[in-house]
């Protein structure tokens, strides 16, 4: 059994540095979803944003130096666009735009054409009563990307063959069950037999998923678990054991289940809880302080506040990090990636306005410490075991000689106390049992100027 923490639950907030000050995208819009990339391929992150009230999909160009343009019409006829995201469909190397759209029951997409301009709405289908959500996979292992599709009011999760060209097959329905309320529908290979399987939030009732067959079958429901009145479901590898789990949410709680292997999963875990959020939106995993776990950002509408939960490692996650507690308006959506090119993941986020304006900010990740990529060391060295219970081991390739300095901090970025001793010339001993399981960073260098850093993770 993994060691499995629910500290979460008990620990307060924890305000985080590490993010600057909410800065304007967008003063008068906000999106019902926004999507991150590259649109006009000048390599840097622009923003796509569904305009649900105004009917509208746009997006702002990144200027560069944290700077947008003002918002770009891609087109004003979606109608309550519901969902936005971007693939390259027709294998050009652009991205193109996918939209889900609530008001009209359309499932559409728009062909990137490049300086940032994009065709006329193309339309897959119009039996998507109630459209909530799109995603795109490889369904059929064919090399391009199919689309997947949900709709609420008809009961439909449903996938588009990708036909080569810009041209995509007929609706194919996987599931048209009145038993199921598809609210979002995402693909993962849960059962780690190379087909992309299907992932529901069933909003009435469960996480359920369809195995992948092959040849475009699938099999029949499956339910992971019941949570009532469920919003979301992710996918990713939270324990790094190979397989994805699963991370839902039902607004005043996140709930994840571990993958245990041959298509089963865990029970219930609840990961974080919060009573007094009525409408929780959506959630997503990004890895936003690389240290390749992917952690949960969740977008807490009715909190009025901006967060993150990291990754700590053996399915445990730290208390709620606040990036901006100032806030008085409704989280839409939330998204993360690097705005400003210097290899941070920055968060975007979208808000509907109680008093004033809607409006499209983002925060800038500040982070140096915690971004593992950017760890250097001038000695080359090992570190075992790992993970530890005990103490930690680092054997450089040259002596130690004497230690001028050595810091260890968690995932937060606080620093923690350590005992450590030489052991030999060249092996370095850190007590680690007096801390809590996760993983942590260290920094040390010589009296003679060589300098190590890494990290480990205590079990």
């Amino acid at each position: 059994m993994k060691f499995i923490a629910f500290g979460l639950i008990l620990l307060p907030s924890v305000l985080n540095a590490q993010f600057a000050a909410e800065q304007t995208i967008s003063a008068t819009e906000s999106g019902k979803s926004i999507y991150v990339f590259d649109i006009d391929q000048d390599n840097d992150n622009d923003i796509v944003s569904a305009l649900y009230s105004e009917n509208k999909l746009v997006w702002y160009e990144n200027i560069g130096g944290g700077v947008f343009s003002s918002s770009i019409l891609i087109s004003d006829s979606v109608t309550l666009p519901y969902h936005v995201i971007a693939a390259d469909l027709d294998n050009d190397g652009k991205q193109d735009i996918i939209t889900a759209n609530n008001g009209d029951s359309t499932i559409t997409w728009f062909k990137n054409l490049g300086s940032g301009t994009f065709s006329s709405k193309r339309i897959l289908t119009n039996n998507a009563i109630g459209a909530t959500s799109v995603f795109t996979i490889d369904i059929d292992n064919d090399t391009d990307l199919d689309i997947l599709s949900s709709s609420f009011t008809n009961h439909i999760v449903a996938w588009h063959a990708n036909l080569g060209g810009g041209l995509f097959g007929p609706q194919q329905i996987i599931s048209s069950s009145t038993s199921i309320n598809p609210f979002v529908v995402i693909s993962s290979d849960l059962n780690n037999d190379s087909l992309p399987d299907v992932l529901v939030a069933d909003n009435l009732n469960d996480i359920t998923w369809f195995e992948n067959l092959g040849g475009g079958m699938f099999g029949s429901e499956q339910i992971i678990g019941s949570i009532f009145y469920l919003f979301d479901v992710c996918a990713g590898d939270l324990d790094a054991d190979g397989d994805n789990d699963i991370v839902a949410s039902n607004g005043q709680r996140i709930f994840i289940h571990e993958n245990l292997g041959n298509g089963l999963f865990g029970t219930q875990m609840i990961a974080v809880s919060d009573t007094s959020i009525i409408d929780g939106g959506r959630i997503s995993l990004f890895d936003i302080n690389n240290d390749g776990l992917p952690d949960i950002l969740p977008s807490e509408t009715y909190n009025q506040r901006v967060i993150n939960y990291r990754n700590l490692g053996a399915l445990a996650f730290s208390p709620p990090i606040i990036i901006d507690s100032t806030t008085t308006d409704l989280c839409t959506d939330t998204h993360s990636a690097d705005l400003d090119n210097d290899g941070n993941m920055d968060i975007i986020v979208s808000f509907e306005a109680v008093s004033s304006s809607d409006k499209l900010v983002w925060y800038k990740n500040n982070n140096t410490l915690l971004n593992v990529s950017e760890i250097r060391s001038t000695q080359e060295f090992v570190i075992y075991p790992y993970p530890s219970s005990e103490n930690v081991t680092i054997r450089l390739k040259e002596n130690f000689e004497t230690i001028d300095r050595l810091s260890v901090f968690d995932i937060l970025g606080n620093e923690v106390l350590v005992d450590y001793k030489i052991i030999t010339t060249k092996e370095l001993l850190i007590h680690v049992s007096n801390l809590v399981s996760g993983y942590y960073f260290f920094n040390g260098q010589t009296k003679s100027g060589i300098s190590f850093r890494g990290k480990f993770m205590k079990e």
